[in-house]
């Protein structure tokens, strides 16, 4: 999943959201976000590591995609 050019893994899946980790290089990067079941709503995030750097490749990808909508 990529949001605001970040990277994301799914951690879990609960009854009413789904739980995503940051997949940045920087493993101790506590960022994570919360979405709804079918991943289209953002629920909430949390702060992200001071190292922790956007990835610019995704981010580049993701404005290109939103200028096809």
């Amino acid at each position: 999943l990529v949001y605001r050019g970040r990277c994301y893994t799914l951690k879990r899946t609960n009854r009413n959201d789904k739980c995503w980790i940051c997949a940045s290089e920087t493993r101790d990067c506590p960022g994570k976000l919360y979405t709804n079941l079918d991943a289209t709503e953002v629920i909430r995030t949390g702060e992200h590591a001071e190292g922790c750097r956007v990835d610019a490749h995704a981010f580049y990808h993701q404005q290109q995609l939103n200028e096809l909508k």
